[in-house]
Parts: C-alpha cells; structure tokens; sequence
C-alpha cells in the first residue's frame, strides 16, 4: 500500500534588518552605486597629534609612584615621600573627583597653566588636575619644576594602563629609574604585586605595603612570589602598619601618623642614596 507523501514545511527566518541599513541601501541606489562593483575606499583617519613629553629641569629628580589596584594607599605614599624632604612637589595624575590629595593643602594657590591646580601644604607644592581625562594621553605635561627638586609623580592609573598608553606620564613608566609600588598586605595584595614587578621590573623597584602589621600574616607570608622575595632580600619591601583614623577620613590637611616616618626615611634612603 503506497503511503500518502507529506511535505514538510520550511519557514524562514529572517533578522530584522536596522533601518540605518536600508537607508544606506536607498541612497546607495539613489547615487547609482548599486551598477558598480567598485567599492570606495574609507577616507584615511588624520594622525594622532604628537603627545608632548616632559623634561624634568636640571638635577629634579621624578619618582613614580603607582598603586598596583585602586584605592590602595598610592597618594597617601607620595604625600608621605615629598614631606619628608624640603626641595619636594606631588604632581597628582588623578581625575579631580579621584584625587587622593584634594584636601591635603593647607593653602591653595589657585590654577596655573594647562589645567593643573596647585597648592603648598607645609614646604611641599601639591599639583594636582582639574579636569578629568579618560587616560593618561589626555593628562598635559607637568609644570616646570625646579633644579635639584624631587618630584613625586602620582600616577593614580594601574600599572597595565600606564605601560600600554601613550604621554608623558605612560612614557615615565617605561623609563623611569625610581619605582614605587603601593599594595595591601594581603593575599590579591601580593599577588597584584608581583604581577607588577613582572611588568616593570624588579631592579627599579621599590614597594610598599600599606597596613601591614608587625609581622605578616602566615597565608600572605606564603603567598609572597619570587620577584617579591627578591625586592625583600635587597631591603627595598617596606611596610606602612594600620591606620583607622587616615582609612576612615581619607587624607585632611591633618599631619600624616608619625609611625610613617621610618616608611619615609626607609624609601629616601633607596631612591636618593
């Protein structure tokens, strides 16, 4: 007995189509394009202007200081580094409503050039940005600084930001001499700072770690990679110890604990021997 044949239906599915494309398509028919099969070429992209590079002035000596994640205590750093010499100015990379430093000056002396603010809290010059550029390409170049003066640059951006960037601030990451990388002291702590001596390199480096106790932790302790141990044999892992007063109000115009200062004397000692 011959079986009765079914035909199996077939739908089609169809995307919709944006309408951007059929207006593209209307006017491609209305200028003729469809009878050719010559596709225009894009216009050329105009070059990237030239980013500007900064030349520290005669004898200034730049230290780059970069938190290996945020929030970790990177200015709190820089702050302490530039007060504990005479000659020393902070040049603050953050966006303004990311600063670390923006109620650190005890007075305020108002804008300069290209965006930058400044203010002294003691005999430290404070610059710090305005604006708030999306990378470290749209930071301009510092002011000019002074002979002989150490100029403590916050970077405020992660370390695999500043190394595949462009501008001054990414070019002073690939070359600088002085390092200084901040971290808790913790497990991702340590391992974020490793990670960081790897990109960087250990032999410019030197490192802190921020509420740190007397004695680290066992697990923390266990967690400490190769280049981290290398940095620690040649004296340049340093400890800032907890602080609930400065983790609580942020830094004020307030002096900064004074159990800070040996991480201060410490970290002079290595960059400016």
């Amino acid at each position: 007995m011959t079986q009765p044949t079914t035909r199996s239906s077939v739908r089609t599915v169809t995307r919709p189509v944006p309408i951007g494309e059929l207006l593209d398509a209307w006017l491609a028919v209305q200028r003729g394009q469809f009878r050719s099969a010559t596709v225009t070429p894009p216009a050329t992209a105009e070059p990237a202007p030239a980013v500007a590079a900064w030349q520290p002035a005669p004898g200034e000596v730049p230290v780059l200081v970069v938190g290996c994640a945020g929030s970790v205590g990177a200015s709190t750093v820089a702050l302490l580094l530039a007060g504990a010499i005479d000659r020393a100015r902070v040049v603050d990379c953050a966006p303004a409503s990311n600063s670390g430093l923006a109620g650190a000056s005890t007075a305020e002396l108002g804008e300069a050039a290209n965006g930058w603010l400044a203010g002294r809290r003691n005999t430290t010059l404070i610059q710090r940005r305005h604006d708030h550029p999306s990378t470290p390409q749209g930071i301009p170049v510092p002011l000019p600084g002074d002979p002989g003066w150490l100029t403590v640059v916050d970077s405020w951006w992660e370390p695999r930001q500043l190394l595949t960037q462009t501008g001054w601030v990414a070019d002073l990451s690939r070359t600088c001499p002085r390092v200084v990388l901040v971290t808790r002291a913790s497990i991702p702590g340590m391992a974020r700072l490793e990670a960081a001596l790897t990109a960087y390199g250990p032999d410019r480096c030197w490192a802190v770690m921020v509420a740190s106790p007397r004695r680290l932790p066992s697990p923390v302790e266990r967690s400490l990679g190769s280049r981290t141990e290398q940095l620690r044999a040649s004296g340049r892992l340093m400890s800032l110890p907890p602080n609930s007063a400065l983790a609580m109000s942020g830094i004020t115009t307030e002096p900064l604990p004074r159990a800070f200062g040996v991480t201060a004397r410490q970290l002079l000692e290595g960059l400016l021997p």
